[in-house]
């Protein structure tokens, strides 16, 4: 199993984060409600409320098999399921210091375990990924 340590993770300035993703658009996007925050806080093992104040965006993308609209739970889920990510590593990933600019992923639905055809694109505070080519 891979070493995924935060301490590894180069980040980039505020700055340099803050225009990378100017032309955010959230409309594309679906934002993480209370009920996908706790999802998210169970599935990292968090106390309730911890992630409240998060702002967490998923690509909007209806599932190609059972058509839910895919949300960052889903996200967060494939990153535990699929990429092998320590619970830890995530959890310092969307509430550490750093300004990480990453790759788009595909993403597997929670309701049916079905992957993305294509690699989507997620925003979180200070964990980002957005194409520069709009979708």
């Amino acid at each position: 199993m891979a070493n995924f340590s935060y301490d590894d993770i180069i980040g980039i300035s505020k700055e340099a984060f803050d225009v990378k993703f100017r032309n955010f658009d959230p409309s594309r996007y679906v934002s993480s409600d209370a009920v996908d925050l706790a999802k998210i806080e169970r599935l990292l093992d968090l106390a309730d409320g911890v992630l409240s104040g998060q702002t967490l965006y998923l690509e909007r993308y209806a599932c190609e098999s059972c058509g839910k609209i895919l949300a960052f739970s889903d996200f967060v889920r494939t990153s535990l399921q699929d990429a092998g990510h320590p619970k830890s590593f995530v959890v310092h990933t969307l509430l550490g210091s750093k300004y990480i600019d990453n790759k788009h992923r595909p993403v597997r639905c929670g309701n049916c375990d079905t992957v993305s055809v294509k690699p989507l694109n997620y925003m979180g505070n200070k964990y980002k990924c957005c194409n520069d080519i709009p979708i």
